[in-house]
């Protein structure tokens, strides 16, 4: 099983003082563009989906930096056999990933 460490997996997002609102309501859609491009690698053999989402996180940085933190799970659905916009089921012993986009 790859560490997340060994996964080069972490976006970075600059947020310029956005209203804390927005960025929540904005999180899915970057959660979701996220895992897209994780099920891009090629060897990524089963698609992965989001499993939990963490709220996001002011890191009171000079600007308005936000940490937004979610987990990806491996699910039964093979790439090459399913397109990617597929409700598949979680693999029960399927592969988890924490994601940060920052």
């Amino acid at each position: 099983m790859d560490r997340w460490g060994s996964v080069p997996f972490l976006l970075i997002a600059i947020f310029s003082s956005p209203a804390l609102s927005q960025i929540l309501v904005q999180d899915n859609v970057y959660n979701g563009k996220a895992v897209n491009l994780y099920n891009q690698k090629e060897n990524v053999p089963y698609i992965f989906r989001t499993l939990d989402n963490y709220p996001a996180r002011d890191l009171h940085i000079e600007e308005n930096f936000l940490l937004v933190m979610f987990i990806i799970k491996e699910t039964v659905c093979l790439k090459s056999e399913t397109t990617m916009d597929t409700d598949c089921d979680f693999k029960p012993d399927g592969v988890s990933k924490m994601c940060k986009i920052q």
